[in-house]
C-alpha cells in the first residue's frame, strides 16, 4: 500500500481558511442581496453568528442624501433693483404715516441716535436735526419738509420718495446718499456737490423735482436729469459739465455764471424764460430747445445747432453773439433783432418772423424763401438783393425799407 502524504497542521489551516472564504463569498451573491461594501462583510459575520446578535446594528439602512452643490459664484441681486423695489413698495406720509412728531410732543429728537435707523413714512416736518449723525439712515416715504439737515453727515441715507420740499441741506455731507424719486422743491442745496450722490444709479436724478430749489455754486457735473424739474430754479454758478439736461424744465430758471460747455446736454430742454446772460453756449446743441423768452443779452450762440422745433420767440438778441447761427425753420416770432447785421447768416428760409422787431436791420442778400414776415416791423431794413420769394409780407411795417434788387417772386403782400 503506497505512502499517502498527510499534509502539515498548517497546510491543514490554510486548506480550511480558503474553504471558509469561499463559502463566505459564496454567501455574499446568493444569500444577501446587497451590494458588497464594508457593510456586507459585517452582515456575513452577523448570519455567521447570528446567536451572538439579534439584529444589525452596525449597517442601518442609510436614508438618501441628496447633496445640491453650490453656484459657482452666485451673482448678487443688482442694486439699482432694489432701489427701485423700495420706491414702488413705499409708505408715503402724508397719508400713510408710520407716526407723526406732532402726536409727540415728549420725543426729543436730540436725545437719540438715529445711525442706521429706519424712519420710514415718518412725519418729521420742521424738525431740526442739523449737525447731527444721520448715516444710513432710511428715511424712504418720510415728510421732512422744511427739516433743517444744516451740516448733518447723511452719507448713504436713503430719502426714496421723501418730501424735502424747503428742506436747508447745506454743508451736510451727501456722499452716496440716495435721492431716487425724492421731492427736493425749494431746497437749499447751495454749493453742495450733487455729483456725489445717487451713486447706485449711476448718479441717476431723472425725473426729480427741484423747482424753485437753490443749488447756487453746486455741482452739478455727471448728474443725469432728463425729464426733472428745474423749474424756477437759482442755478447761478452751478458746474454743469456733463450733465444730461435733456428734456429737463428749466422755465424761468437762473443760470448766468453756470460753467457750461459742449458736454452739457441742453437739447429738447424747456429753457423759457430763463436767464442764460453771458453764457457760451457755442457749438451747443440746441435741437426742439425751448428759449420762448429766454434772457439771451450777452450770451454766444455762434455756430450753435438748431432746428425746425427750436424756439427762440419772443426773445432779444440784440447783445447777443449768433454767427452762422442755422436759423432756417426756426421759430422767431416777436424776437428782436434791430440793429443787427444778419448777412453771415446766408440764408433763413421757412422761418417764423412773424411780429419780429427787423428795425434798421441788414438783412441784405440772405435767402429769406418761405419767411412768415407777417406783422413784421421792417423799417429802415437793408433788403438789397434778398430773396424774399414766397415770403409772406402782410401787414409788415415797410416804411424806409430797401428793395433794390430784391426778389419778391410769389410773396404776399397787402
Amino acid at each position: 500500500m503506497p505512502n499517502i502524504i498527510k499534509p502539515s497542521l498548517l497546510r491543514r489551516v490554510a486548506i480550511i481558511l480558503v474553504i471558509v472564504t469561499l463559502l463566505i463569498w459564496e454567501i455574499a451573491y446568493t444569500i444577501l442581496s446587497d451590494d458588497i461594501t464594508s457593510c456586507t462583510v459585517s452582515k456575513i459575520f452577523v448570519v455567521l453568528a447570528a446567536a451572538q446578535s439579534n439584529g444589525d446594528p452596525l449597517c442601518e439602512p442609510a436614508d438618501e442624501v441628496t447633496v445640491t452643490l453650490p453656484d459657482p459664484t452666485p451673482e448678487p441681486t443688482p442694486l439699482p433693483t432694489t432701489v427701485y423695489e423700495a420706491a414702488e413698495q413705499a409708505r408715503i406720509c402724508p397719508p400713510h404715516c408710520a407716526w407723526q412728531l406732532d402726536d409727540r410732543p415728549d420725543f426729543d429728537v436730540n436725545a437719540y441716535s438715529f445711525v442706521g435707523a429706519e424712519l420710514n413714512a415718518v412725519d418729521f416736518a420742521g424738525v431740526d436735526l442739523s449737525e447731527r449723525d444721520l448715516r444710513d439712515v432710511s428715511f424712504v416715504g418720510a415728510n421732512l419738509t422744511g427739516a433743517n439737515f444744516n451740516g448733518s453727515d447723511l452719507r448713504s441715507a436713503s430719502f426714496v420718495k421723501a418730501n424735502l420740499t424747503g428742506a436747508d441741506l447745506r454743508q451736510a455731507r451727501l456722499e452716496g446718499i440716495n435721492f431716487y424719486l425724492t421731492n427736493l422743491s425749494n431746497a437749499d442745496l447751495s454749493g453742495q456737490n450733487l455729483s456725489a450722490v445717487n451713486r447706485r444709479l449711476s448718479h441717476n436724478l431723472d425725473g426729480m423735482n427741484l423747482t424753485g430749489a437753490n443749488l447756487r455754486d453746486a455741482n452739478l457735473s455727471n448728474i443725469k436729469f432728463k425729464g426733472g424739474s428745474l423749474v424756477g430754479a437759482n442755478l447761478q454758478g452751478a458746474d454743469l459739465r456733463h450733465a444730461d439736461l435733456r428734456h429737463v424744465d428749466l422755465n424761468g430758471a437762473d443760470l448766468r455764471n453756470t460753467i457750461v460747455d459742449t458736454t452739457t446736454l441742453l437739447s429738447r430742454a424747456n429753457l423759457k424764460g430763463a436767464n442764460l446772460s453771458g453764457l457760451d453756449l457755442s457749438h451747443q446743441n440746441l435741437s426742439s430747445t425751448d428759449l420762448t423768452g429766454a434772457i439771451l443779452t450777452g450770451t454766444d450762440l455762434s455756430y450753435a445747432r438748431t432746428d425746425t422745433r427750436t424756439n427762440l420767440s419772443h426773445v432779444d438778441l440784440r447783445a447777443t453773439s449768433i454767427i452762422s447761427l442755422p436759423l432756417s425753420g426756426v421759430n422767431l416770432s416777436g424776437a428782436n433783432l434791430s440793429d443787427l447785421d444778419l448777412t453771415h447768416l446766408t440764408e433763413v428760409i421757412d422761418a417764423d418772423l412773424s411780429n419780429a422787431q427787423l428795425h434798421n436791420t441788414n438783412l441784405s442778400g440772405l435767402n429769406l424763401i418761405h419767411t412768415n414776415l407777417q406783422n413784421a416791423d421792417l423799417t429802415g431794413a437793408n433788403l438789397q438783393g434778398t430773396n424774399l420769394s414766397n415770403a409772406d409780407l402782410r401787414r409788415a411795417n415797410l416804411i424806409g425799407v430797401q428793395l433794390n434788387g430784391a426778389q419778391l417772386t410769389g410773396a404776399t403782400l397787402d
